[in-house]
């Protein structure tokens, strides 16, 4: 089934995001190596919550079932391994298991033969011996203790057979959350190890864009304010580094999308003010 891990990509401050060098690292990993002008931002969407899916199991990446950019819902498909050796286990241990529980069933008929001998004897009173009688009561207590242990045994066939089904439900990788795919970091026949990351889904419903505002703006974004994400896609303004940084006479901040807009998932979008048309042309650089 996989293992997940929830990664927190919207972290505050936003000032961590700071990078000395010409342009910034921004947590999405792209860097701003221009901005258009005074007006007009340019930003990266992400969401507010990713989730890395990791396999729980060293195999083989037997095929995969999605690709990059789909949508998936909680629960579906999306990788199978291929575990080495743990088909034969399997069949070694149904074999094991159908021989415990036909060894039960046994022992259960001779401990109703047993009982029904020492009933016998019993009811028959003085015609037979104390003797006979013990005997009775001896081959009884055997078949019940050879039954014990047979059931014993039946039990932790089935325990071991129960935990190479649990490894085998574990060599199909499935989807934790309803999202989006945004990265697939293995191929088929790719050879992973316990813990490995396979992919990361992100969840659409809740996204946001970093961008970058020159210091000395024309007009400066408050928070709270609603900016356009290519013209088109409003967002309000929920956090602002406290200042630019020292070489890049830029300062960071982060909307919240008001809609949905899964194509811009990742992508890089120009940010205007409220009531601004987008700019048009280019000049702005993506790392």
């Amino acid at each position: 089934m996989g293992t997940f891990e929830v990664l927190k990509s919207h972290e505050w401050p936003l000032v961590k995001n700071f990078l000395p060098a010409v342009g910034f690292l921004l947590a999405s990993s792209l860097t701003v190596a221009a901005v258009a002008d005074d007006e007009h931002w340019f930003g990266t969407v992400f969401p507010a919550k990713a989730v890395s899916v990791k396999s729980e199991l060293d195999g083989i990446v037997e095929s995969l079932d999605v690709v990059i950019g789909e949508i998936v819902a909680s629960g579906q498909a999306l990788a199978s391994l291929d575990i080495e050796e743990l088909t034969t286990q399997l069949t070694r241990s149904s074999a094991e298991l159908r021989r415990a529980q036909a060894q039960v069933t046994e022992e259960e008929s001779m401990v109703e033969l047993r009982d029904a001998e020492l009933h016998r004897r019993r009811i028959a009173g003085f015609s037979i011996s104390q003797e006979e009688l013990g005997m009775a009561e001896q081959l009884f207590a055997a078949a019940k203790a050879k039954l014990a242990a047979a059931q014993a045994h039946l039990e932790a066939v089935q325990a071991d057979h129960e935990l190479l089904l649990l490894t085998q439900r574990r060599t199909f990788i499935v989807a934790p959350i309803d999202g989006v795919v945004q990265e697939r970091r293995v191929r088929a026949g790719d050879r992973i190890s316990a813990g490995e990351t396979m992919f990361e889904i992100v969840s659409p419903d809740d996204l946001y864009v970093r961008f970058a505002i020159p210091e000395r703006a024309r007009q400066p974004v408050e928070l709270g304010q609603t900016v356009w994400l290519d013209g088109s896609v409003a967002a309000e303004v929920v956090a602002i580094a406290p200042g630019a940084n020292a070489v890049t006479g830029l300062i960071v901040a982060e909307a919240r999308l008001q809609q949905a807009a899964l194509d811009l998932l990742g992508r890089g979008v120009r940010v205007s003010p409220e009531n601004s048309e987008p700019l048009s042309g280019s000049g702005l650089v993506l790392q």
